[in-house]
């Protein structure tokens, strides 16, 4: 997921400088502020995960797939129109 924003903000023309930033760029692509609220959530656990050793359970992860599959796929094809858009250039 970060790297699909971090692509979208690049090929806008942004540059990326934190891991919030990516996350508040969604809110300009139209996602609902619940996901963007889930995704900053995601981003929080993450950091918890990586750098202290937190874990979390099977409930949550399945939680976290659902939201990923829905999310993904819009994201996804948000870049592929700027990439094809892009190419015509």
């Amino acid at each position: 997921m970060r790297g699909l924003i971090e692509a979208h903000m690049r090929l806008k023309g942004l540059k990326c400088y934190s891991h919030q930033s990516k996350i508040s760029y969604t809110s300009k692509l139209n996602f609902p502020r619940s996901q963007v609220l889930f995704l900053d959530e995601l981003r929080k656990i993450r950091n918890k995960i990586k750098y202290e050793g937190v874990d979390n359970n099977l409930q949550y992860a399945e939680t976290v797939e659902n939201f990923m599959d829905n999310i993904y796929f819009k994201l996804l094809q948000e870049v592929r129109k700027l990439l094809a858009e892009h190419k015509k250039v």
